[in-house]
């Protein structure tokens, strides 16, 4: 099941926004627009110390992740390591250590590594993470490359780079200090007493799957499609114009200079998105993104939904803003309107948000 999917694009360049509620952390990235696989940004490490996290809904014993990146040339670690500091990937525990960590060595090459980077993020000891597997093929610099990972607890490791298995693993993956299932998922640079072996890195368009169904998805890409036209209902109020979609569509959002509010639980308001680019063939998912906040102590909970060919069908979860911005989405894999069919690229839902409480 896809848990969560990230393409950066509704950021623009404010690089604090990861940090309300879309990453559990994201620290001294920049939000670049010189690379880009999808849309106009992407993820890009530049300085020691850049590291992104992500909390799963639950602790899991089997987790997919995808990623693609770019590398404007091939790593140069430190003397003393043929791998550097750097994952590409990494797997964690509900202590925040980790599993297994993937990264690309000197050569191009993959390592499935247990363990962290550092002596406390690991049960190895004070030689750092286990060399567990690396791969026989190579990943260029100078293009994206799309790294595909599946780690099931207890059994192994596989790793696919643009559709093709490049390095798999078979046997223990607990190498976390504390043990326990995967309960997150990083990346970036760990260890601030080593330079950072590349140039420049980006990633962009993350997936993650958790719990139910895992299996390698290919190639995904994550598209940003912003609200282009109000639908009825539409209950929340306006702090100006004729029209809700111009005050949530901005890129970067605006927050307090125009927004749409709801003072009455029950409140609804609809939205049509932008199409997908024409060369969509197939889609994985969709989740309507809201960034809310509520202006002073009371309860309050918001709910999202899709509503596609007639169909309303809101989240089984709903989500309490605090008073300071956060964003909120809820994934959908089938269509409701096509009963619950896969969806297609003509068939991208209405979102709609509702206040509940």
């Amino acid at each position: 099941m896809i848990e969560w999917f990230e393409g950066f694009d509704q950021y623009g360049a404010n690089e604090d926004l990861l940090n309300d509620g879309a990453w559990a952390q994201a620290d001294d990235f920049v939000l670049s627009s010189v690379q880009a696989r999808t849309g106009g940004r992407s993820l890009a490490m530049t300085i020691i110390g850049a590291q992104g996290r992500r909390v799963l809904d639950t602790a899991a014993a089997k987790v997919g992740m995808g990623c693609a990146i770019f590398m404007d040339r091939l790593p140069v670690p430190p003397a003393t390591s043929i791998r550097g500091a750097t994952v590409v990937q990494q797997f964690r525990n509900e202590g925040n250590r980790a599993h297994i960590s993937i990264q690309i060595g000197s050569t191009g090459r993959i390592y499935i590594m247990g363990g962290g980077l550092d002596r406390v993020s690991s049960t190895s000891g004070g030689s750092g993470p286990v060399e567990l597997a690396v791969s026989r093929r190579q990943v260029a610099a100078g293009a994206w490359n799309h790294i595909e990972t599946i780690v099931t607890m207890g059994v192994g490791v596989e790793v696919r780079v643009n559709g093709v298995l490049f390095v798999q693993y078979t046997g223990t993956t607990s190498f976390a200090l504390g043990g326990g299932n995967i309960s997150q998922v990083a990346l970036g640079h760990f260890d601030s007493s080593v330079a950072v072996e590349y140039n420049l890195l980006w990633w962009d368009d993350i997936y993650v799957q958790s719990g139910g169904t895992i299996t390698f998805l290919g190639e995904l890409e994550v598209h940003y499609l912003q609200p282009t036209a109000d639908l009825s209902p539409q209950n929340w109020q306006r702090t100006s114009g004729a029209s809700a979609f111009p005050l949530i569509n901005e890129i970067p959002p605006d927050d307090d200079v125009d927004y749409v509010f709801s003072e009455v639980a029950g409140n609804q308001s609809r939205f049509v998105v932008a199409p997908l680019p024409v060369d969509i063939v197939t889609v994985a998912a969709v989740a309507p993104l809201a960034r809310v906040r509520k202006t002073d102590s009371g309860s309050c909970e918001v709910s999202l939904a899709v509503h596609s060919a007639g169909t309303l069908d809101e989240a089984v979860d709903t989500h309490a803003p605090t008073t300071a911005y956060q964003y909120f989405f809820n994934v959908w894999e089938t269509d409701p309107g096509n009963g619950d069919a896969a969806w297609t690229p003509s068939s991208m839902p209405a979102i709609q948000i509702e206040r509940v409480v």
